[in-house]
């Protein structure tokens, strides 16, 4: 769970780095740092994510879906002990 928070948490601050890049007055600078806000705004669209192996992000939905399979599996195990 630990590791679905901080996949979340790293996520959001992603998001938040957007949007502070994008509020900047950048019209007020000049236009070499205008240049240089564009390139990190364009960098920021790729943002990083944590994934499990490559195959799924690694966020609080995941770790939802991993508590239904095993609570599904674990049922479906108490009905074939009964």
């Amino acid at each position: 769970m630990q590791f679905c928070i901080l996949g979340a948490a790293l996520t959001i601050k992603n998001d938040q780095v957007k949007v502070a890049i994008y509020d900047t007055k950048w019209y007020d600078l000049p236009v070499e740092e205008q240049k240089m806000l564009a390139i990190v705004l364009h960098k920021s669209q790729n943002s990083v994510e944590m994934t499990i192996g490559g195959l799924a992000l690694l966020n609080m939905e995941t770790f939802v879906q991993i508590l239904k399979m095993i609570y599904s599996y674990f049922a479906m195990l108490l009905q074939l002990m009964e």
